[in-house]
């Protein structure tokens, strides 16, 4: 238990680290949050919910500051130390458990990715937020690239086919996004010798002429609501995502007489 003088020289030494991340200071910030971690670890020990929410933070900067090495040691170390405290579905567990593919992922370490995601996955099918939910799809497609790079097409087509429906459904056979899953499902499926189903989806993505002039046709003499250009027009890019923040929710120091 952390003294009212030590829990609030911890909120000091977080305010101070969070002041530099968000005037993108990474790099000043880092010495502050060794020293936080060090403290915290020091009184509260090493499995404290605080201690590891504190690994995972630290790793998040040496991440952005392109230290790898030991970022991976403290993500490994905070998601063990979590898994066996919070437990494998406790919200805490799951960042740092992205955390860790994330940077698995950038690695090429394919294998050691794949079941990460899969966690995260999980645990989104368990709420029932499938394919309507933003981060599942994105997830679906890590999983999906992280398969084809380590070689297991098979593995991969299950999530290649709910990504296409999830896609079909919401964009139409058209939008870009969609016709670029497709064209890597019809990759993967005359890899392994799925010709039909291969053919099929490939006449989606480039259809007969005379489908496409029916196409145009229709369209011709229609009083539209909008530009009429706008029907074929190039679709708007993609939104910016911004980074995966710093700090996690779990990582607030601890009150007085905590």
């Amino acid at each position: 238990m952390a003294s009212p003088a030590q829990a609030r020289q911890f909120a000091q030494l977080s305010m101070r680290a969070e002041a530099f991340i968000r005037s993108n200071s990474p790099e000043e910030a880092l010495p502050l949050y060794r020293q936080l971690v060090d403290k915290i670890s020091t009184v509260l020990g090493p499995d404290h919910r605080d201690t590891l929410a504190g690994f995972n933070n630290l790793a998040l900067v040496l991440h952005s500051l392109g230290n790898i090495s030991e970022a991976e040691l403290l993500f490994v170390r905070s998601y063990e130390g979590k898994l066996r405290v919070l437990g494998a579905s406790d919200p805490d567990t799951l960042d740092t458990a992205r955390n860790l593919a994330d940077l698995y992922f950038e690695k090429g370490n394919w294998r050691a990715c794949i079941p990460l995601f899969q966690q995260n996955l999980a645990v989104l099918l368990e709420r029932g937020e499938t394919s309507d939910n933003p981060e599942y799809l994105t997830l679906q497609e890590l999983i999906v690239q992280a398969l084809l790079n380590a070689g297991d097409n098979i593995q991969a087509l299950p999530h290649l086919r709910e990504i296409l429906h999830a896609k079909r459904r919401r964009l139409g056979d058209q939008a870009p996004e969609t016709r670029d899953i497709m064209r890597k499902l019809v990759s993967v499926l005359r890899q392994i010798g799925n010709t039909s189903e291969a053919d099929s989806i490939e006449q989606l993505v480039n259809p007969p002429p005379s489908t496409v002039s029916s196409i145009v046709r229709s369209f011709s003499g229609r009083s539209l609501t909008g530009p009429r250009s706008s029907i074929f027009s190039p679709p708007p890019p993609p939104p910016f995502f911004l980074p995966r923040g710093f700090l996690e929710k779990g990582a607030t120091p601890p009150e007085p007489g905590y």
